[in-house]
C-alpha cells in the first residue's frame, strides 16, 4: 500500500511539473528594450540546463492578410530559436516560415505546411504556438505572428526555458 501511495505522489508531482512547464513557468524573460544582443541570447541554448532560448522585438512592419485586410496582425521579429521557447513542437532543420499563435491559426485556418497569403506575398507557415492569456508572458503574443530573422542586432527581450528548474540559472 505504501508503494502505491508513493507512486501516486510521484505521478501527481510529475503531472504538476508538466502543467507548470506547459504554462510557461520554466521560461525566464529578461527585458531590456533595444539592448539585448540577439546572438548572445540565441547562444544561451548551448548552456547546460537551458532547453531553448531566443530574442524578440517588435517587427517594423505588421502583416495583413486578404482574409482580414483592414486588420494588421501584430508581428514580432524573433531569432530562429525563439519558437522552441514557446512551443514543444520540434523545428524541422532548414524549415523557414512564420509562426502563428494558435488562435490566429484557427481564425485563418492556416497550420504547419500551409501558405499564408499576406499583402507582402505568400509565406509558408512553419508552425503554431500556444499562448495562454494571463500567464504572465507578453499578452500581445496571444494573437500574433512570429517572423524568424537572423540573430544579429539588438532585440528587446531574451527568453530562455530553464529545464529542469535550477535556481542558479533562473537568476
Amino acid at each position: 500500500g505504501l508503494a502505491i501511495a508513493d507512486a501516486r505522489v510521484l505521478v501527481n508531482t510529475m503531472d504538476e511539473a508538466a502543467r507548470w512547464r506547459a504554462g510557461g513557468g520554466a521560461i525566464v524573460i529578461m527585458n531590456a528594450p533595444g539592448r539585448i544582443d540577439g546572438a548572445a541570447c540565441a547562444a544561451l541554448r548551448d548552456t547546460a540546463g537551458i532547453r531553448a532560448s531566443g530574442a524578440i522585438r517588435p517587427s517594423p512592419t505588421s502583416l495583413s492578410t486578404p482574409a482580414m485586410p483592414s486588420t494588421a496582425v501584430t508581428t514580432w521579429d524573433v531569432t530562429p530559436g525563439f519558437p522552441a521557447v514557446v512551443t514543444t513542437a520540434p523545428a524541422t532543420p532548414g524549415e523557414t516560415g512564420l509562426w502563428l499563435s494558435e488562435e490566429l491559426a484557427r481564425d485563418l485556418n492556416r497550420y504547419h505546411g500551409a501558405t499564408l497569403a499576406t499583402t507582402s506575398g505568400p509565406t509558408p507557415v512553419a508552425g503554431t504556438f500556444p499562448m495562454p492569456e494571463g500567464d504572465g508572458r507578453l499578452p500581445t503574443l496571444a494573437y500574433a505572428i512570429l517572423a524568424p530573422v537572423p540573430a544579429t542586432g539588438r532585440f528587446d527581450a531574451c527568453w530562455a526555458e530553464v529545464w529542469p528548474p535550477d535556481p542558479i540559472r533562473r537568476d
